[in-house]
């Protein structure tokens, strides 16, 4: 248009046929013959400059988007090791845009490009393939179907197998992910993990994998009420996703000390709920039974059901909310805070399953969870750090069994992980998932090595066989909520299992099985890089006036206690004292009496009776730090500060 106008400016009243060939000769940087040797407008020199410019931009442009994506799957499919990607939904989206974060290769099947997600995700380096055959399924590393039907899902995948061999070498089998919306399992052949050579092909079901999710990231122990001994959880809506995760609870779960997990279920057909958990789960409240509850469905009976539940089963230690539209569970949420905030008592975790588009108004004290929030975390999907551990689970089992005599492919379990059903592989993501809540329990923590680096960790002998006894209880109840019940004789076919017995009841060599198991957590997270870690309990004893400065302390402490990671039981009213641990990225332990309590993320919060802060500072520490004139009991180690944060008195000090 500029160069257009410089024409028209130069000659004036020129045909529309040589305003063409003048314009067509500025896109290459030429003027007309006339116009050569002779001063023109300002215009048409600007335009006999930019337009060459502005014509390889567009020609570059037309040829990346003709031969970009071409040469974009040419090289992913040279070079191997990308995800395909069947679907262009929202689940599809998740994994695509997870798998780019992480700077992987990925390859989206279709021809689909009006998606709003595709066109960013093809400029982030994603490659677009219409026919599965051209998508390099040769050198692939795995295909994932997230259509919104499992079965559908899983034809496709059947149709892919039956052909693979055509395409992919025997002994580099291609994973298969065939993802379930609902909780339904899929035909027994379908979980086998050796369909051929070619191929495995594995289930991915999304709500079990959000009550993974919740399940080991929102662990029991990180609430709890001083003067209360077992765990009450109350379920409010029974769902596929809940449902799940109280199955993980009651099969997983490590109650040290006789501490239980009392589930409580609030749903408007708690008769029917009551039949689907049987149905589905078994036996699996033997150990703890679950009791039911029925709410009539109107947001005016959730007030005064909440307080009847608190006189009839006790505080909970954490709220977990499925009841349907988010409007529903908002109220929930909102019911349960204002409660908990006009009796000025602390408020448990609440957990909502509400999507990231409607968490907005959500108050601080409430965290939402669902499937955007898992499928965040791209391995959620693939599982293939979870895997590592897993395996390594399963081979140790292997070695076990093989020492004793058994022999591979004796039975299904008895196999190399590449050839495990996926039941089996299941069993032992779960084991993996229990690590950490057993080390939890006995006051560790696992930890990465990049910043700090720890020495070796050993159990105690009375840590081990706890462990160990906790390990035998969590195998006895999946497998009897699987069906499996007493036999002198293991009988695969009739679930007959001599080992369904309480640990003291085992041989020596059943029990070392255990033990064995639990030795092998220590060593499976130093091969990930980690390292297992005693925590240190420091209780801030407040004085006449705040700790500011707590950087000195804190490093005094990683000197002194290189094999301990502390943790600082800070009373919530310590508001200077909290944000200055936050600052420095220490633990924290807040013990609160009432409602008020900072927000922030702690690794615990500790409810006590009203005035009862610092008795529980002074029980639960190892260690006391004194600020101001705070006064210590007699005989415990005490590091004191002074009111600039400086350590005048220190058990390393003379």
């Amino acid at each position: 248009m500029l160069g257009a106008a410089g024409l028209g400016e130069a000659h004036p009243g020129m045909t529309w046929g040589s305003l063409a060939a003048g314009s067509l000769g500025l896109s290459i940087g030429m003027l007309a013959d006339d116009l050569a040797w002779q001063e023109v407008p300002l215009a048409l020199d600007i335009a006999r400059l930019t337009a060459p410019l502005a014509l390889i931009w567009l020609m570059a442009g037309l040829l990346h988007h003709v031969l970009g994506n071409r040469y974009a799957l040419a090289r992913m499919r040279a070079r191997g090791e990308h995800l395909i990607v069947a679907g262009d939904g929202a689940l599809a989206r998740m994994i695509v845009m997870g798998e780019l974060a992480r700077h992987k290769p990925v390859v989206i099947l279709g021809n689909r490009t009006d998606a709003p997600w595709i066109g960013p995700a093809l400029r982030d380096g994603a490659a677009i393939c219409p026919d599965l055959a051209k998508c390099g399924l040769e050198s692939a590393r795995a295909l994932a179907f997230t259509g919104p039907e499992g079965a559908d899902n899983l034809a496709l995948a059947r149709q892919i197998v039956a052909g693979l061999h055509l395409a992919r070498p025997a002994g580099n089998p291609l994973e298969i992910i065939v993802s379930i919306s609902g909780d339904d399992s899929l035909p027994a052949d379908a979980e086998d993990g050796t369909i051929n050579a070619q191929a495995r092909v594995r289930q991915a079901i999304l709500p079990d994998m959000v009550a993974r999710r919740l399940f080991i990231d929102h662990t029991l122990d990180a609430f709890r009420w001083s003067d209360v001994q077992d765990a009450t959880v109350f379920v409010i809506g029974l769902t596929d996703v809940t449902r799940l995760y109280i199955a993980r609870l009651l099969t997983g779960g490590h109650w040290r000390g006789g501490r239980k997990a009392k589930l409580v279920v609030i749903d408007r057909e708690p008769r029917a709920a009551q039949a689907t958990i049987a149905d589905r789960h078994g036996k699996i409240d033997a150990l703890s039974p679950i009791a039911f509850v029925r709410w009539d469905g109107t947001e005016a009976q959730i007030a005064p059901l909440v307080t009847e539940l608190h006189r009839t089963y006790g505080r909970p230690v954490a709220y977990i909310i499925d009841a349907g539209p988010a409007a529903v569970q908002r109220e929930w949420a909102e019911r349960i805070v204002s409660i908990h905030a006009e009796a000025d008592i602390a408020l448990p975790p609440i957990h909502a399953r509400i999507d990231a588009g409607s968490s907005a108004a959500l108050s601080h004290k409430v965290t939402p969870f669902g499937y955007e929030a898992v499928l965040a975390d791209p391995d959620a999907l693939m599982q293939e750090q979870h895997d590592l551990t897993a395996r390594a689970i399963h081979e140790s089992y292997l070695e076990g069994r093989l020492g004793d005599g058994e022999k591979i492919g004796a039975r299904d379990s008895l196999r190399e992980w590449e050839d495990l059903p996926e039941r089996y592989r299941a069993d032992n993501r779960m084991v993996a998932d229990c690590h950490q809540l057993k080390l939890r329990d006995i006051g560790c923590r696992i930890v990465s090595q990049s910043d700090r680096r720890f020495p070796p960790f050993r159990l105690r002998q009375d840590e081990e066989e706890e462990l160990a006894r906790a390990e035998h209880d969590r195998w006895m109840v999946a497998k009897v909520a699987d069906g499996w019940r007493f036999g002198p004789v293991r009988d695969d076919a009739e679930r007959l299992h001599p080992d369904i017995v309480p640990f003291d009841d085992l041989s020596e060599a059943i029990k070392d099985l255990d033990r064995e198991q639990v030795r092998l957590i220590t060593r499976i997270v130093a091969r990930q890089g980690k390292a297992v870690v005693r925590l240190l309990e420091v209780g801030l004893i407040p004085g006449g006036a705040p700790c500011p400065r707590l950087a000195p302390l804190i490093a005094a402490l990683k000197s002194h206690y290189p094999d301990r990671l502390p943790r600082f039981l800070v009373e919530a009213r310590s508001t200077e004292a909290i944000a200055a641990l936050k600052d420095e990225g220490a633990l924290i332990d807040v013990v609160a009496s009432g409602f008020a309590i900072p927000a922030y993320t702690y690794d615990a919060v500790t409810a006590v009776p009203f005035g009862g802060e610092l008795e529980v500072l002074n029980k639960n520490a190892d260690l006391r730090v004194l600020c101001g004139d705070a006064a210590a009991p007699d005989g415990t180690p005490v590091i004191r500060l002074n009111r600039e944060g400086t350590i005048v008195q220190a058990p390393w000090l003379p």
